[in-house]
């Protein structure tokens, strides 16, 4: 949704809050649906999807991510002292409506995040790499972006677009640490954003006030646009060229022929880069198409 002239000088009607929340819950929903579609029960998805996880994979020999920091702040430790941050921060500008907004977020993300995976969204053995059990959305990946999201409902104004900077880099942190250790594949962390977006479209509240850091705001949108647009690119000549590069007939692929077969690792490394750029890109979208919603309509700040 491109930025007006009138997001740059200050407001926004009522109205284009209301469709711009409903139009970002019915994109993240059906986002979720086609991402598990497309990248989970079909044989070429779970191929270009393994293939980007296995490059990626390939990062922790180069610069490891520690392990125990992702488990520490992702636990139910670390969850209930997130939880307890974001309404605090909400208690003290005396909205405690907001408080629960957050909160509600955070519960809701999450359990939404494990019901899909654990019960509706299956992920059937198509003879891809190995057998896993259902693993979209990424959980670890929800919490940081539902955290993303709660932050970004809370802070008071001045601090919303910085907010929606430092959520994105936190969450894509979080996302790329279970990419390179192997946890989970692009979908998975895709999804886990989807589904934190679209609670955070469903409760971030419409407020009244002038958009600050508005051309910022256009600077994030354009650069966001421009990444999972090239991603998308990308993720769509890999998927040309593992579908026509013949060893999908396979009974099954080993992570080896996966990574060596097509182009000799270069369709690997362009896999990895175009789901790295579509993470990056829809997550700094989302957030701040949320943040947009908290400027334009109803309460004080």
């Amino acid at each position: 949704m491109q930025a007006t002239s009138r997001e740059i000088n200050g407001t926004l009607r009522p109205r284009r809050a209301h469709t711009r929340r409903m139009a970002g819950m019915v994109v993240c929903v059906v986002a979720v649906l086609g991402l598990w579609l497309g990248a989970v029960m079909t044989r070429l998805g779970q191929a270009v999807d393994t293939l980007a996880m296995l490059r990626l994979r390939e990062l922790s020999s180069i610069d490891p991510i520690d392990i125990s920091f992702t488990h520490t702040v992702i636990s139910y430790g670390g969850l209930a002292a997130i939880v307890i941050a974001v309404a605090l921060i909400a208690i003290v500008r005396k909205r405690w409506q907001l408080a629960i907004r957050a909160v509600i977020v955070l519960a809701g993300a999450n359990l939404t995040t494990q019901l899909l995976k654990t019960y509706l969204l299956p992920r059937p053995d198509l003879g891809i790499n190995w057998a896993t059990p259902p693993s979209l959305p990424s959980g670890h990946t929800t919490v940081a972006a539902a955290t993303a999201v709660a932050l970004i409902m809370v802070v008071p104004v001045a601090w919303r677009t910085v907010s929606v900077l430092i959520g994105t880099g936190w969450t894509l942190f979080i996302g790329f640490t279970t990419l390179v250790n192997g946890w989970h594949r692009p979908s998975d962390v895709l999804a886990a954003i989807l589904v934190a977006a679209a609670w955070g479209f469903a409760l971030a509240p419409n407020e009244v006030g002038p958009i600050a850091a508005a051309r910022l705001r256009l600077v994030i949108l354009r650069m966001a646009m421009a990444a999972a647009v090239i991603g998308g690119m990308g993720i769509t000549a890999v998927a040309i060229r593992v579908a026509s590069a013949g060893f999908l007939d396979a009974e099954r692929l080993s992570g080896r022929v996966l990574t060596t077969a097509a182009g000799h690792g270069l369709t690997g490394a362009i896999a990895a880069a175009s789901a790295a750029l579509i993470l990056t890109g829809v997550c700094a979208l989302a957030f701040r198409q949320i943040d947009l919603i908290r400027t334009e309509a109803g309460g004080a700040r």
